[in-house]
């Protein structure tokens, strides 16, 4: 992370001119009648490994009180850090002064005063442990300051480092603690093609079962209605198959063939078991008899779990839905006939067409994002557990795309069917600056980001865009390399600069 010094004030902070020196009193800095009283601060920001530092300050003179107000967030949340210890020292001139009186005023808001010494360059150093006694981590930097000799050209020297932009607003921690807030650097990215696409969900062969009639009958739905799209649990009764009377293929002719058939593989099976132990019968004999067995077996036991009576019970073979229902109530069905198929849709296939130009850059494909239609979440391809399946390896007249198919965990809840966006990244060589899409703010067709002038103050500008690969936008112009912008929460700075009600001060405790 980058550590910024920002020496300034705020526009509203800053009064106009200066009337006559400052005139020192009992140890307390006055200033004489008509003088003109300087009100600027000192904004001094540092990014750690863990932690947002940001503090408002009196400017730094010799022999001066200072205070400041120093505000701890989290850069994994952007919330208040409480609880924190904090050491500070002023380095100058070969001395360290301790700064004294540490006392927590608000949410992630600490109070400190240092009295200065000396004079010239030096530097801030400070210690944070926290939270819980010091336990989760700890943090130590230093800040460059400069310690002027006197209180007039301390404040005269911020008032020359005011945060300037042509659109500002001011936005209070305790206002972007309310809401998911966060900042980033805009950075380089070595980007390479970008192909935005559109996918067709399918369902996964493998993840669908056919029910086929196990012998015929008149399907009858009873006090169910089938229909597509209907939840089902693995066992659940859908409808049954009655054999009505009918004199041929019927249900209970089924099932006693069934049964003669498992009897006889059993009693041939316990037969020539009996016979290998006294080496009459092979070994591969044997085997043969336990196969046929294992087989009967598992139709008799089919047989008794759907079967009842002269009716065959339609189970779902697993947990899903009803994909497809092929048969009526009341209709005659022959036996190996499908009556409905179920869909776990567990599993996706999402299905896109490229021009065969785009084809050489598959080989080279590095990310794969995918969004839903009409829907703000993108997710990656490692999000969802997906993999590319395939790539076609040929067009025809019929055909001339390429079709290219990846699977997928169905964490969206989508149906086959549908369609998502896809937005297939391959690897290049040009460096290409980028934000988060949350960074921007798209007014009449004109898109914006909110440039950190401080972390309670920020810049509307106007850029370029370019390519968007789902989760991040290519900034043309407009921004530069390293730049801190508002990545979540740019919405509500937009409203609230449309409001003019938010006072810059909000939330502080002076």
């Amino acid at each position: 992370m980058k550590a910024s010094i920002l020496l300034s004030i705020m526009p509203l902070a800053l009064l106009l001119g200066c009337q006559g020196p400052h005139k020192q009193h009992a140890g307390e800095h006055g200033h004489e009648a008509g003088a003109h009283v300087h009100d600027a601060k000192l904004y001094l920001t540092h990014y750690g490994s863990s932690m947002e530092f940001f503090t408002e300050a009196d400017p730094l003179y010799n022999g001066g009180n200072s205070h400041f107000l120093i505000q701890l967030s989290r850069l994994d949340n952007f919330k208040p850090l409480d609880s924190a210890h904090i050491e500070m020292n002023l380095e100058t001139g070969g001395k360290s002064i301790a700064a004294t009186g540490l006392e927590q005023v608000g949410k992630g808001q600490y109070k400190l005063e240092l009295q200065a010494a000396g004079t010239g360059e030096g530097n801030l150093h400070f210690r944070i442990r926290g939270p819980q006694n010091g336990q989760g981590f700890q943090e130590e930097f230093r800040i460059p300051v400069q310690v002027y000799d006197n209180e007039h050209n301390a404040h005269h020297a911020a008032e020359h480092h005011i945060p300037s932009g042509s659109n500002t607003v001011a936005f209070p921690k305790a206002q972007s603690y309310l809401i998911d807030f966060k900042t980033e650097e805009a950075r380089m990215e070595t980007l390479g093609s970008l192909i935005p696409t559109v996918a067709r969900i399918e369902a996964v062969p493998t993840a669908q079962n056919e029910i086929i009639a196990k012998a015929s009958g008149i399907v009858s739905f009873e006090n169910k209605n089938v229909v597509e799209g209907l939840p089902v649990e693995e066992g659940e009764a859908l409808f049954s198959i009655e054999s009505g009377g009918l004199l041929e293929n019927n249900i209970n002719q089924y099932i006693s063939e069934v049964a003669s058939d498992y009897e006889k593989a059993r009693k041939d099976y316990e037969r020539k078991k009996a016979l290998a132990e006294d080496k009459i019968v092979s070994e591969s004999e044997l085997l043969e008899a336990k196969t046929t067995y294992e087989k009967a077996l598992v139709n008799y036991q089919q047989v008794q779990d759907n079967f009842a009576g002269d009716r065959q019970i339609v189970r779902a073979p697993v947990s899903g839905y009803v994909k497809q229902v092929n048969v009526q109530n009341g209709q005659y069905v022959e036996a190996g006939q499908a009556l409905l198929s179920v869909s776990q849709n567990q599993k996706l296939l999402l299905k896109a067409e490229l021009p065969p130009r785009q084809y050489p850059l598959l080989k080279h494909l590095t990310e794969v994002n995918i969004r839903e239609m009409n829907a703000s979440r993108t997710y990656s391809l490692q999000e969802v557990h997906g993999n590319l399946v395939s790539v076609g390896q040929s067009t025809s007249p019929e055909s001339p795309l390429v079709p290219v198919t990846f699977e997928i965990d169905n964490v969206f809840d989508a149906i086959p069917g549908g369609f998502v966006n896809l937005y297939l990244k391959t690897s290049g060589q040009t460096p290409r600056l980028s934000v988060p899409n949350t960074a921007l703010v798209e007014e009449m067709g004109n898109y914006f980001v909110f440039v950190q002038l401080t972390p309670e103050l920020f810049e509307k500008r106007s850029v370029t865009i370019g390519a968007n690969d789902g989760f991040r936008t290519e900034i043309k112009e407009g921004l530069e390399d390293g730049e801190r912008i508002v990545s979540k929460g740019a919405q509500i700075i937009k409203l609230s600069q449309g409001t003019g009600t938010l006072d810059p001060h909000a939330g502080h405790a002076h």
